[in-house]
């Protein structure tokens, strides 16, 4: 499969708070207006923002390891950036998994107020090539 990574752009925007708004992106990723309201301020320095295209289609979630790989690989090609993170509740194994098999491993855990306990994941740029 074919996967591409481009900037979110303006024209993104009601595309990606559909996906926010959806309940199983709801469950992992909290109040949608929140994070539409964060996606609507310009990405902080060190950020980017992208929407995951394949075959041509833009995705929200659900190409697994090969996209998250990408994301890695894309951040780490960036000689100033020593690592890409990711987390996820601790009980959201599957994306547990995705990550492992991307090149990503276990940091840490933490309590995300209120959210509960959540799993770090890192990858680093040594790993990302190794993968």
């Amino acid at each position: 499969m074919n996967l591409r990574l481009h900037d979110v752009t303006s024209d993104d925007c009601p595309l990606i708070e559909r996906w926010l708004q959806a309940d199983h992106v709801r469950t992992d990723w909290g109040d949608p207006d929140a994070n539409i309201r964060l996606l609507r301020d310009p990405p902080g320095i060190g950020s980017w923002r992208a929407v995951i295209e394949a075959g041509g289609r833009k995705v929200g979630l659900g190409v697994g390891s090969a996209t998250l790989r990408l994301v890695a690989e894309t951040a780490l090609s960036d000689a100033e950036v020593p690592f890409v993170m990711a987390c996820m509740r601790m009980d959201n194994l599957a994306s547990q998994r995705v990550c492992a098999k991307a090149g990503f491993r276990r940091d840490r855990e933490f309590d995300d107020v209120p959210n509960g306990r959540y799993v770090l994941m890192v990858c680093h740029r040594q790993e990302a090539r190794s993968t």
